[in-house]
Order: structure tokens, then C-alpha cells, then sequence
């Protein structure tokens, strides 16, 4: 239960804190293509690859170019669809059938989603100044460990190692 309240006590202080500037409007004020390394650390490994992220306007309103590109991959060509601006509502339309709901809240992206047995985390933030954040965090469903449940007052709690991290420090060239 004292997670339960942490958490709720922790989500309050952030929802009090998220306040964004009103003359930045997402996404077209970070319109742009945006390069750096990313760092994809799997517990035992870590390694750099360059990385690049271009978002963009379409001839489609609410539709955005949301791109991807790895060292010595093609582009991914994405796109950024808007659901509801006013409650941060986004998805994330791979083109492909695939389609994952994001959330804006301030300036940051995330997406949550399960496929082939591993829940994945997407999280872009975007500063005005040009920069943004990208990162992915893995986890496989099928090993949780299991703590807590002792009591009424002790809920089980399911926590998942997390097997891949990567991180990309992205500054916009254009």
C-alpha cells in the first residue's frame, strides 16, 4: 500500500509541475531533423551507433513525419498522428498496421507497449533549445519477480529487470 501512496504522491508533484510555455505549440515548434550517438546498453554490452530523428510536417493536418534512422539501417518512416492535442493524445502510426498510442505531457512523447513477450518504453523529450532526449527501455514480461503480497496492507508487486536501455542525446541540424 505505501507504494501505492508513493506513487499517487509522486504523480501529483509531477502533475503540479508540468507546466509548459504558451508560445510553444507541439510538435511544430521542434520541427526539424535531429542527429547524435545512441547508446544501446544491454546489461553486458554497451554500444554507440548514430542515430537520427526528423520530425515534420505532411500535407495532412494532425499527421506529422515522425522518422528514425540507425547506422546502416534505412529510415523508418513513421507517422505522428494527432488523437486529441488539448489531453496530449498521440499515436504513433508505423505504417505497417501497427499503430501505438503516445501521450504528450509538457514536452515529452511516451509510448508503452508489449510486443513478443517484452514491454517497451518510448520516451521523447523535446527542449526549445534545440536538444531532445530519446530513449527506449526494455523489459521481458515472462520473469517477473515478485515481491510483497504478505498482507492486506501489502499488495504484490510484479517488478521487471530491465534488459536494454538506449539512450540518444539528439541536438536539431535544421
Amino acid at each position: 500500500m505505501r507504494i501505492l501512496y508513493f506513487f499517487l504522491l509522486i504523480s501529483a508533484v509531477a502533475f503540479g509541475q508540468d507546466q509548459s510555455a504558451d508560445s510553444v505549440v507541439f510538435p511544430d515548434d521542434f520541427f526539424g531533423r535531429y542527429t547524435g550517438k545512441l547508446t544501446i546498453d544491454n546489461g553486458s554490452n554497451v554500444q554507440e551507433i548514430d542515430m537520427t530523428f526528423e520530425l515534420s510536417a505532411t500535407d495532412q493536418e494532425d499527421v506529422y513525419n515522425y522518422v528514425l534512422g540507425y547506422q546502416g539501417q534505412p529510415a523508418r518512416q513513421y507517422l505522428l498522428k494527432t488523437v486529441n492535442a488539448e489531453k496530449g493524445l498521440y499515436q504513433v502510426d508505423e505504417q505497417n498496421d501497427i499503430i501505438l498510442d503516445a501521450r504528450l505531457s509538457g514536452w515529452t512523447l511516451t509510448s508503452i507497449f508489449e510486443v513478443q513477450g517484452n514491454l517497451i518504453t518510448t520516451r521523447e523529450e523535446f527542449f526549445t533549445d534545440g536538444r531532445m532526449i530519446f530513449e527506449i527501455t526494455m523489459v521481458q514480461t515472462a520473469a517477473p519477480v515478485l515481491t510483497g503480497g504478505t498482507s492486506d496492507d501489502i499488495p504484490e508487486v510484479k517488478s521487471y529487470p530491465i534488459r536494454v536501455v538506449q539512450k540518444a542525446f539528439l541536438t536539431r541540424r535544421d
